[in-house]
């Protein structure tokens, strides 16, 4: 129901009813990946932003509004009315086994550059030469924060589950296609 949250609203159902909304989540426009944690009885946004309930399944987050549907995706409207949805995803599974499986060579026709992903001890990295390298921080299953560069890596597999491409996200260049050339 979208009943406004009311002060009879026993405090040992609130946290059950919050801890539905946990997980990862995929803006479907940047791949962007956001977390949302209960912490001390609360939702958070990435581990800083806390989301204010306001009725059932919606909440304020600083100025935007952000809505879960019976899917359990969510939809954020900021100030300006622009909305901007998100989709559930399982979170990242990275070990020093499965982190192999993203490195090799990629390349983009369409920026005429490539890049390596490589692996360093449990950590993968995107280099782009020998003095220029990012880290990568797992979110979501097969998507990462690419780590001083301020944007996102999402990574395709086909249908043997093998990686064969990453699309980068920064800014406005959203879907910059690199296939991967070797392993």
């Amino acid at each position: 129901s979208s009943q406004t949250l009311s002060k009879d609203k026993t405090l040992a159902e609130l946290p059950a009813k919050l801890k539905t909304y946990e997980g990862w989540y995929r803006n479907n426009r940047t791949g962007y990946g956001m977390q949302i944690l209960l912490k001390d009885e609360a939702l958070v946004a990435d581990n800083r932003t806390p989301l204010i309930p306001v009725k059932d399944g919606v909440f304020k987050m600083g100025g935007d509004v952000l809505s879960f549907d019976k899917a359990k995706a969510f939809k954020l409207v900021n100030y300006d009315n622009d909305t901007t949805n998100y989709t559930p995803e399982p979170p990242a599974d990275l070990t020093l086994q499965t982190g192999k499986t993203y490195t090799g060579t990629y390349f983009s026709e369409e920026a005429q550059s490539g890049m390596n992903v490589v692996q360093k001890g449990d950590s993968l990295m995107i280099t782009l030469n020998s003095y220029t390298s990012y880290l990568l921080k797992p979110t979501y299953k097969d998507a990462f924060r690419i780590i001083d560069f301020g944007g996102v890596a999402c990574f395709e597999r086909d249908s043997d589950n093998n990686i064969i491409r990453m699309k980068i996200y920064k800014s406005r260049a959203r879907n910059v296609e690199f296939v991967k050339t070797t392993k």
